[in-house]
């Protein structure tokens, strides 16, 4: 009987293996900022897209109601009563915050349990439903149904009221972003302001320098770049 004898294959030596898992970390090393780099620049395209889509809403809601979504509760009663002229009952409860009242009136007032939804208003305009002008998934809200941006921080919103100007900072608000001492960024409109990648939001009045918290804050006012980059 002939035995038949098997060459064992040379596998790596621990040198080699090092040397391996050497050039894989320096790779990554050096891939690894390329990519956040890339993934920052996506996020700050969809927070871009976001706030441009939710000016388009605010404006389609104008268009239809005469005025912009409200940013503070005494706003909100005017609005309403732009929106159901007929309407006496009590009002719905508004939340304090301009980003909450901005979901409330772009999602409703259809299907939102609104007790001044549109069946109850008296006359002949009972019929009519108007909205809603934008929907939110669950992943763009948090928990105080209020849009974030794709780093998790609520949005800033100011509108332009029914007396056509932008009023005082509301509760939870910041200030209109002024172009100068007198005329704000988009006079007679809405300001829509996310805090950027360092999710630190500017204070509003002038625009924030740059290597401040609000240097990166993205607007609907300023095209898509950074607020201490306005072109």
């Amino acid at each position: 009987m002939t035995l038949k004898r098997t060459r064992s294959k040379p596998g790596f030596t621990l040198i080699e293996l090092l040397v391996v898992i050497a050039i894989i970390g320096l790779l990554m090393a050096l891939l690894l900022p390329a990519v956040q780099k890339i993934r920052s620049r996506g996020d700050a395209t969809k927070a871009t897209s976001q706030i441009n889509q939710i000016a388009m809403a605010c404006a389609q809601f104008k268009a239809d109601v005469g005025v912009y979504p409200p940013d503070n509760a005494a706003e909100a009663a005017n609005v309403i009563k732009q929106m159901y002229p007929r309407y006496t009952g009590a009002n719905p409860s508004f939340p304090g915050n301009p980003n909450a009242l901005l979901v409330m009136f772009l999602q409703g007032p259809s299907g939102t349990g609104w007790a001044i939804d549109a069946p109850t208003q008296p006359g002949p305009s009972a019929t009519t439903k108007k909205g809603p002008w934008m929907t939110f998934q669950s992943s763009e809200l948090n928990a105080s149904n209020q849009v974030i941006d794709p780093w998790g921080q609520p949005l800033q919103y100011r509108a332009s009221g029914t007396g056509g100007a932008y009023g005082p900072a509301p509760a939870g608000g910041i200030p209109a972003y002024m172009d100068t001492a007198s005329k704000p960024f988009n006079p007679g409109g809405v300001q829509v302001i996310s805090s950027g990648p360092n999710k630190g939001m500017g204070t509003g009045g002038n625009l924030p320098p740059p290597g401040t918290a609000g240097a990166d804050d993205l607007a609907n006012f300023n095209q898509g770049y950074q607020l201490s980059a306005r072109p």
